[in-house]
């Protein structure tokens, strides 16, 4: 049982570790959060025209979703917008 334990952690732990962070899938982009407020990430990232346009498209549910929560976490109008 424990050895099972074990084996599921490691598996969990080693997806996390292979995932890109919101910062990182930024950087690929080249997308700097501080260029808009979040609402209109928010409308780009929902759109798949302009999603398409930012390369975003390609991009798994994860690395999608860890790129929302950073964009919005750092946009101009947030409490700590990445210049």
């Amino acid at each position: 049982m424990k050895k099972f334990l074990f084996f599921i952690c490691a598996c969990l732990l080693s997806t996390s570790l292979f995932a890109d962070s919101g910062e990182a899938i930024a950087k690929k982009l080249g997308l700097k959060a501080a260029s808009k407020i979040a609402k209109q990430w928010e409308k780009i990232l929902k759109d798949e025209i302009k999603k398409k346009s930012i390369g975003a498209d390609k991009l798994s549910p994860a690395d999608l979703e860890a790129l929302k929560k950073y964009l919005m976490s750092h946009s101009a109008d947030s409490d700590a917008p990445l210049f």
